[in-house]
């Protein structure tokens, strides 16, 4: 789908206002249309944004479209990781939570298989330590 929007022109911290969405879009703003279409849009402007090589952070804020600018991505960045992380560990909550006797049998021992993964994964996230890093010193002659 293509929209009547200028990607080239768009650069960190601009905007695209709720009266240009409306424009864009023809839809009136606050219908669920509007908000349906207006993600689309958002993630449509981020994806042709790193086509043309400026890979930016697009986000709706405060019903804007926003490229983000380096600083307020990384604070989006850690903002939705750790909300993937509470998603993770919620569904895996969820899928305990099933009766396997309601379950038939292939569709348990996928069930499990699926706990199982989420398990490894949840329990590595939980592991995960970084190393101190220390500089490897040459102890070799260099050769040229």
């Amino acid at each position: 789908m293509k929209f009547n929007i200028d990607i080239n022109s768009l650069d960190l911290g601009d905007t695209v206002s709720i009266g240009r969405c409306e424009q864009i879009l023809e839809l009136p703003y606050g219908t669920i249309e509007f908000a349906q279409n207006q993600m689309f849009l958002c993630k449509w402007i981020e994806r042709e944004l790193w086509k043309a090589g400026k890979q930016f952070t697009v986000a709706i804020k405060a019903s804007e479209i926003k490229i983000l600018t380096h600083e307020e991505s990384s604070s989006y960045a850690s903002l939705t990781y750790e909300t993937g992380k509470r998603k993770v560990r919620l569904s895996h909550r969820r899928a305990c939570a099933v009766d396997l006797n309601e379950l038939t049998t292939d569709r348990r021992e996928y069930h499990l298989r699926l706990i199982n993964k989420m398990g490894f994964v949840i329990s590595s996230m939980r592991r995960h330590v970084m190393p101190d890093v220390t500089p490897v010193e040459r102890t070799t002659p260099k050769r040229r």
